[in-house]
């Protein structure tokens, strides 16, 4: 109970301070009382935007490298080139969605949990090992649905930006 007391505590100090009560120096009573969650609570927030920075990265850099092998196969025509720009669209964001998918539906069961923070923002630590009946029903249709998504909206914006443009 004192764990689920000092979780209610810290979230009801948080709202009433403010967003500044998460920040250093531990200088008062309640932050004291409160550090460790705090710091757990800044770290996970520190992965998700450093996890949200590298995907931006690693989206540049699919773009440069699509960019630059569509530029070099040169291609006769802008039906070529489209072809050519959507299948690799489709690859980049495959990618991103089973790579994201997998880092965080994946366990390796505590092997990895000497690395700080990836215990703290559930990278490496989801419900399946292995892929078994359970990670295709559960995680599959997460995966296909994304890709599918993403796939109709790629082709759905320009083509009603020509109709109503």
């Amino acid at each position: 109970w004192s764990d689920i007391r000092l979780a209610c505590f810290c979230k009801q100090q948080e709202r009433e301070q403010g967003a500044i009560f998460r920040l250093p120096p531990y200088n008062t009573p309640e932050k004291e009382v409160c550090r460790a969650l705090i710091v757990a609570k800044n770290t996970n927030t520190m992965f998700s935007m450093l996890g949200v920075l590298l995907l931006l990265a690693f989206n540049q850099a699919l773009y440069l490298l699509f960019a630059f092998l569509d530029e070099w196969t040169r291609h006769h025509t802008a039906a070529e080139l489209a072809d050519s720009q959507t299948v690799n669209l489709f690859v980049a964001q495959m990618m991103n969605t089973a790579f994201i998918t997998l880092l965080i539906s994946t366990n390796f069961r505590g092997a990895l949990d000497r690395v700080d923070g990836l215990k703290d923002v559930n990278v490496l630590g989801g419900e399946y090992d292995d892929f078994k009946l359970p990670w295709f029903s559960h995680v599959g249709p997460g995966i296909f649905g994304t890709i599918a998504g993403q796939a109709f909206l790629s082709v759905a914006f320009p083509l009603l930006n020509l109709h109503v443009g």
